[in-house]
């Protein structure tokens, strides 16, 4: 029997750079938007969120990039009006790699398994410790099962 997943884009931000970062330094001084983006797949009653956002804005516009959020576009607030979800209801989330875009919001699942690629879970890999202080709050504070997965290079 075949399995049939919905899937669904959520938006939680965006950010605003300078085009030449994207562009192989063509467009020097042009600024882009980069949304920030969160995906929900749900199939009989399975829930697993695949990037969780970021948490803190403020923390994002003072140290990383300018970077706005509405308050409709936070995880919670997107969770309840895009799919009528709850935090605990969300079985899995999957953590393509652990940048503070991609892993901010993962403390609020707190019913969830984690999945990190073993090269990203493997704490020892990350070069920058100001990184590595970061994604260690964010794991420490989840406490839930974390699978790593796929093979270290």
């Amino acid at each position: 029997m075949t399995q049939t997943w919905q899937i669904k884009a959520l938006k939680l931000g965006e950010f605003t750079v300078d085009k030449s970062l994207e562009t192989l330094s063509k467009d020097i001084g042009v600024t882009m938007k980069i949304p920030v983006l969160s995906i929900a797949c749900y199939s009989n009653g399975r829930k697993i969120i695949i990037d969780t956002g970021i948490s803190d804005p403020e923390w994002v516009n003072e140290n990383i990039a300018p970077f706005t959020q509405e308050k409709s576009e936070r995880m919670i607030e997107t969770l309840k009006e895009g799919l009528g979800w709850k935090p605990e209801e969300v079985d899995t989330v999957i953590n393509t790699h652990l940048h503070h875009d991609h892993c901010g919001n993962n403390m609020i699942f707190k019913n969830a398994t984690f999945v990190v690629q073993k090269k990203n879970g493997n704490m020892h890999l990350i070069p920058c410790l100001f990184i590595k202080i970061f994604t260690m709050k964010i794991i420490l504070i989840t406490r839930q099962s974390i699978i790593l997965a796929g093979s270290i290079y």
